[in-house]
C-alpha cells in the first residue's frame, strides 16, 4: 500500500474510533443500552477475560434475541434493545479489549472455518443459565423473538 493510501486509511480509522468514543460518552447512548452495561461492569469484564466460553456465550445470547431493561417505564413502553451478529461480536471484542467482531462472528455456528471445535460454545440465540442470571443481575431480561 502506498503511503497516501496508508495515511488515508489511518485517518479514516482514527475518525471512526474517535466518533465511537464520542458516542460512548453520550448519556443518551448509555441509557438503556445493554452494550454499555456489559462493557462497563467490571465483574462481567473479569468473567469474560477469564473464560473464553463465557465470552462466547455472551455473544450467543445477544444474537437473535431482544432485551428489555427491568424498569417499569421501559416495560410499559416495550422498548427493546437488540444487536446484529456483527455488533454482538464487536461487543464481546470490546469487553475483552482485544480483537474484532470477526473473532466471534458465527462462533456458535462453527465459526469461519466451520465445526464446533470449542466445548461449551453455544449456537447464536441460545442463552445459558449463567448468562441469563448475569443479565438479570445487570437489570436486563432476555425476550426471545416470536417465531
Amino acid at each position: 500500500m502506498n503511503s497516501t493510501k496508508k495515511n488515508l486509511s489511518d485517518d479514516l480509522s482514527k475518525t471512526f474510533d474517535q466518533l465511537k468514543r464520542e458516542q460512548e460518552q453520550d448519556p443518551l447512548w448509555q441509557k438503556n443500552n445493554l452494550e454499555y452495561d456489559l462493557r462497563n461492569t467490571q465483574w462481567v469484564i473479569d468473567k469474560a477475560k477469564a473464560n473464553q466460553v463465557y465470552a462466547q456465550n455472551i455473544y450467543a445470547a445477544i444474537c437473535n434475541n431482544q432485551f428489555i431493561r427491568l424498569d417499569v417505564w421501559q416495560l410499559l413502553k416495550e422498548e427493546y434493545w437488540t444487536a446484529s451478529w456483527r455488533d454482538a461480536g464487536g461487543i464481546v471484542a470490546d469487553i475483552l479489549g482485544e480483537g474484532d467482531y470477526i473473532d466471534w462472528y458465527c462462533s456458535g455456528s462453527g465459526g469461519p472455518l466451520g465445526g464446533m471445535t470449542v466445548q461449551g460454545y453455544l449456537p447464536e440465540g441460545v442463552v445459558s443459565d449463567e448468562i441469563e442470571d448475569d443479565f438479570l443481575q445487570l437489570g436486563w431480561k432476555i425476550v426471545p423473538y416470536d417465531d
